[in-house]
């Protein structure tokens, strides 16, 4: 096993393990941005080249939420252990429809248990390196969406369906007819159909990004290789 300390001083140890609020807030809000961006851009271009473009971009920045919700998970992210548990869940681990805290639980027992039988993610890794072979099918399992779309029925499998018919729905509104209620309509109609296509390619990109989130999990951290 690998001692930390025999390459390591202690001085070089306390600096990479160094935890900063204003760092932490820039890795959030930049992938953030980079994401508002590619959104805009498809919804005020909505044609195949803009949907091909974010098709290849936007996977990897919801693989940096993953990376900063591994962050939080450890409390590495912001040196204020509120901040990694409300934004790593909020900003990071909801979005890519995981959980902090179902996460971080099961992440260190992998960080506890590596290599052993009992590590919970021994199967992510266990056959590698792989044939050629293999890996070319594993490609093309994630890059058709096939990993991605297998991820995301566990997902549902696991109790979002049941959540969803336990949230109460809002009672229908009644018709306005004041001039001010139309226009406000004709926003929210605007509004809608805006989410509509943002909607549509956040989760058509949750397909490839699930499966990029597969691969780079095959081995220890392995998610922190591919931000």
């Amino acid at each position: 096993m690998i001692k930390i300390k025999e390459h390591l001083s202690d001085a070089e140890r306390e600096q990479v393990l160094r935890r900063s609020n204003l760092h932490a807030w820039w890795q959030v809000l930049s992938t953030w941005s980079e994401i508002g961006l590619l959104l805009a851009l498809v919804s005020a271009f909505p044609n195949p080249l803009t949907l091909l473009l974010v098709w290849i971009l936007l996977p990897g920045r919801q693989l940096g939420l993953s990376v900063l919700m591994h962050e939080a998970g450890h409390n590495t992210l912001f040196a204020d252990r509120r901040l990694n548990q409300w934004i790593g869940q909020w900003l990071c681990a909801l979005p890519t429809l995981n959980d902090l805290n179902a996460y971080a639980t099961g992440h260190l027992n992998h960080h506890r248990l590596a290599g052993t039988p009992e590590d919970p993610d021994l199967a992510n890794y266990r056959a590698y390196p792989v044939h050629p072979e293999s890996f070319r099918r594993k490609v093309i399992r994630d890059l058709s969406g096939q990993t991605g779309a297998k991820l995301l029925i566990g997902v549902f499998e696991r109790g979002a369906l049941s959540l969803w018919r336990r949230v109460p729905r809002w009672p229908r509104a009644p018709r306005q007819t004041d001039c001010r209620a139309g226009g406000a309509g004709g926003t929210a109609h605007g509004l809608r159909c805006w989410l509509g296509v943002v909607g549509m390619v956040w989760h058509l990109d949750d397909l490839l990004h699930a499966g990029c989130q597969a691969q780079a999990s095959g081995g220890a951290c392995g998610g922190a290789r591919c931000q």
